[in-house]
């Protein structure tokens, strides 16, 4: 991006950069929560 792009052409890449970084985000927490459930699973077998 220059300094020579519109506002809204700033907006933009800005709006995409974060959607992008959102859709990181919602995919490394539903792999914790997959993992937490395996966990849980394995955890859960266990007999004292």
């Amino acid at each position: 991006m220059t300094s020579l792009a519109t506002p809204s052409e700033q907006i933009s890449v800005k709006t995409q950069s974060t959607d992008h970084a959102l859709q990181e985000t919602a995919e490394a927490i539903d792999l914790l929560s997959q993992r937490a459930t395996s966990l849980g699973q394995l955890v859960g077998r266990f007999k004292i």
